[in-house]
């Protein structure tokens, strides 16, 4: 089975922290969205799955349009929720939340206040994990989802510490390609492909 992880197309988010505060794709992500959406037309997805906040959801939607499959909203997609720092920037997290920002950043174990830590996100796709690594099938199935999600997705199939979390580099309506097969270890392909056909 090949899994296709990608990243949404870009948000309106104006250097703010999006976690699961619902930003929408701006006319960039859209127009990336809709580049993408062309370049996997080769690619014989059989199912789309996505996370449901709006900017993954609608990036979904345009592939699935152009594919002609109907997106999966699968909850365990979702970006890690950042609780307090929802729509925050940077700067303002740290300067209104000066010790949960710098706690739950270096900490896997800690969350922010109404918030995820690394190790929650972890816990809620451990089980869609197992279930991609008993997969026998040589489909193709797609994610759409978030940079965080999509870097803990990684760390978690090719077996590497999850508490050095964020590892990858990952730009909007990029794709990286994993090879998994029942008994084996999984293949990376490609990470951060912005281009298919390179």
């Amino acid at each position: 089975m090949e899994l296709l992880l990608i990243r949404h197309g870009k948000a309106e988010t104006n250097g703010k922290i999006a976690g699961h505060k619902d930003f929408p794709l701006s006319s960039e992500g859209i127009e990336e969205s809709i580049r993408l959406a062309k370049q996997l037309l080769g690619f014989n997805i059989t199912h789309l799955y996505s996370s449901p906040l709006s900017r993954a959801l609608v990036t979904s939607t345009i592939i699935g349009d152009t594919l002609g499959i109907n997106p999966i909203i699968l909850e365990e997609l979702k970006e890690r929720n950042a609780g307090v720092f929802n729509g925050l920037s940077k700067e303002e997290a740290m300067k209104k939340y000066p010790n949960q920002w710098q706690q739950s950043w270096s900490n896997p174990l800690s969350a922010p206040p109404e918030g995820e830590s690394f190790q929650d996100v972890v816990k809620r796709i451990e089980k869609l994990i197992s279930n991609l690594m008993e997969q026998t099938t040589d489909e193709t199935i797609a994610f759409v989802s978030h940079s965080g999600c999509i870097n803990i997705i990684l760390l978690m199939l090719i077996g590497i510490n999850k508490e050095l979390f964020p590892l990858f580099k990952l730009d909007t309506a990029s794709v990286t390609s994993i090879s998994i097969n029942k008994g084996k270890t999984p293949f990376i392909n490609y990470i951060n492909r912005i281009s298919l056909f390179k």
